[in-house]
């Protein structure tokens, strides 16, 4: 089968599905997780840096390369975390996706948080690291 994104939409008040879909792309594109939607609901985000529009599951755009995690702040920007030999490359991607910011982290990429406008990194070297950022 081909790699393919899908969706469905649930009734939050009765817990059905009301409606389902997929992108236009049957194998077009790495679906790699994670998966993320923006803030606003409008974009789709994955692991490969491509992003979709939620609406109709289209191709907007993509980020110059693959991500091990990524979060979306509140006004539109991306921080996305991947290797960076062995230690985790932090980058802040601004609204028309290219790299802002960047910066290294000691220890391998795991996952990062969102809380708010604070992002939290957790790497692992020989134990996990978790490193706080506030973008």
């Amino acid at each position: 089968s081909p790699n393919d994104l899908h969706y469905e939409e649930i009734d939050q008040t009765t817990g059905l599905i009301t409606a389902e879909g997929e992108t236009p792309y049957h194998g077009d594109y790495s679906m790699i997780p994670p998966i993320r939607v923006s803030v606003d609901g409008s974009l789709v985000l994955i692991g490969s840096g491509d992003l979709f529009d939620a609406n109709d599951m289209t191709w907007v755009a993509a980020l110059p390369r693959q991500v091990t995690d990524m979060e979306w702040l509140n006004d539109g920007r991306i921080v996305s975390i991947r290797p960076n030999g062995a230690d985790t490359a932090l980058e802040t991607y601004d609204a028309s996706y290219q790299v802002a910011t960047s910066a290294v982290v000691d220890g391998l990429p795991t996952s990062m948080h969102r809380y708010g406008d604070t992002i939290v990194i957790v790497t692992e070297a020989s134990i996990p690291a978790f490193t706080v950022v506030t973008p």
